[in-house]
């Protein structure tokens, strides 16, 4: 049996920078369309989309409400499963 790999606070930045990133491109907004939405700058999103930055539930929050999706979407990985 395969394990996944362990969950850590790196890997989770990545999937929630990664969801985030995602949402937006569906939406074919700019980045900078995004920053105007949530008031946040443009450098601390490119952060968060890169995994770099460790937002605040509150940024999770007002990012999710701003692409209109429930904020625990963006923590969900879309990996399929091996049966």
């Amino acid at each position: 049996m395969i394990r996944p790999p362990p969950v850590t606070m790196e890997s989770i930045l990545r999937l929630v920078g990664r969801n985030i990133k995602a949402a937006r491109i569906e939406r074919r907004w700019a980045l900078e369309e995004l920053a105007v939405k949530t008031r946040i700058s443009l450098s601390v999103l490119r952060r968060i989309e890169d995994g770099q930055a460790n937002p605040t539930i509150d940024t999770v929050f007002c990012i999710a409400r701003a692409l209109d999706v429930q904020p625990a979407q963006l923590f969900r990985s879309w990996r399929r499963r091996a049966h």
